[in-house]
């Protein structure tokens, strides 16, 4: 048994024990992600800073083109597919591996912690959650968000490191 199985039966085997429970999992695997990005929208529209704006749009954009690139190279189904995972909720059948949802809002949450700590480590935590949760919720493999989140730092990194090479001082 691998390492991947192991922890997703750990974590899957909560599906479907607690009304409540389930329904925490449903909103931080599947709406979560909708709360974040208007956040990250009203950030944007309060700092007004073109180079944040830039950040916040450019690095989950690569982050998701590499995610789309990688999943070319490698596919890899979805834990449903085997009949011993919970599924929490319907899902298209997509490749598993990395995970798209890690990779946009690690990246997403790496721009916003490189302008603002407070907002970004909020940002972490909420991704942190979502990831969780959609491993909990039978969609994802545990390597599936892990790889994703950091391949979304890499690329928040990186799109911070460009921005910064690239812009005069001062030049905001």
């Amino acid at each position: 048994m691998s390492l991947d199985f192991f922890i997703l039966q750990k974590l899957n085997w909560l599906v479907f024990q607690n009304r409540y429970f389930d329904l925490s999992v449903i909103f931080f695997a599947k709406y979560l992600a909708y709360v974040l990005v208007i956040v990250a929208g009203l950030l944007v529209l309060l700092k007004r800073k073109k180079l944040f704006a830039f950040a916040v749009v450019l690095s989950p954009t690569l982050a998701s083109l590499a995610t789309l690139f990688l999943r070319l190279l490698h596919q890899r189904q979805r834990p449903f597919y085997n009949d011993s995972v919970n599924l929490l909720f319907a899902h298209s059948e997509s490749a598993a591996f990395p995970s798209l949802h890690s990779s946009f809002f690690f990246a997403l949450s790496t721009a916003v912690l490189l302008y603002n700590k407070k907002a970004g480590v909020c940002f972490f935590i909420a991704s942190s959650f979502m990831i969780l949760a959609r491993v909990i919720a039978g969609l994802h493999w545990p390597g599936d968000v892990l790889f994703g989140a950091g391949l979304g730092i890499l690329c928040g990194l990186l799109v911070n490191l460009v921005v910064k090479k690239y812009t005069i001082k001062g030049g905001e």
